[in-house]
């Protein structure tokens, strides 16, 4: 189940997910979504120093490869005290992009395919990245999570996430946590 509703400044998303298998799931890394952008928006931002929600410096790559073929060039792992667990994907030379923000996650996965600076969304080549939990899903037992989303300046976007920091605790991603 997921359920839109504007809010604002960005468009917030919950989600529930349940799985009737009965199938006993192994410990996996869970993507808390997959979200994927048109390929000129091509500099991915995040921030990942020590001191979340006090404008600290942020990070950025230009030069991702493809995440299924350079997973380990495309990981990237959020510090233990890291709060501000928000990324983006960005055009820096018209300062705009499109921003995700998931509490309560470990890392990104993140990279682009197929490369072209196409502002098309039906054209093939595409960016990604995937906030992502090491998490054991239970058969019958339902995964909720909650993220936002929006757009503008890297400023305008951390602004809208630390307005709403506090929208949701996205408790059960660490309720079944390895």
């Amino acid at each position: 189940e997921n359920t839109y509703t504007l809010d604002g400044d960005c468009v917030k998303v919950d989600n529930r997910f349940t799985d009737y298998s009965g199938w006993e799931h192994p410990f996996a890394g869970q993507e808390l979504p997959a979200f994927y952008t048109v390929s000129y928006l091509d500099t991915f931002v995040w921030y990942n120093g020590e001191e979340p929600w006090t404008g600290g410096a942020l990070s950025s790559k230009n030069d991702l490869p493809f995440w299924g073929d350079f997973a380990g060039q495309c990981t990237f792992i959020l510090r233990e005290k890291n709060t501000e667990t928000w990324c983006a994907w960005t055009n820096p030379d018209q300062d705009f992009g499109i921003g995700l923000y998931v509490p309560n996650v470990d890392s990104f996965l993140a990279g682009r395919h197929a490369f072209n600076n196409s502002k098309e969304s039906t054209n093939g080549a595409t960016n990604y990245v995937a906030p992502v939990n090491t998490i054991l899903l239970k058969s019958f037992e339902a995964l909720e999570y909650s993220y936002l989303i929006s757009t503008g300046s890297v400023e305008e976007m951390r602004d809208v996430f630390k307005e709403n920091k506090s929208f949701a605790a996205n408790a059960s991603l660490h309720k079944n946590y390895q």
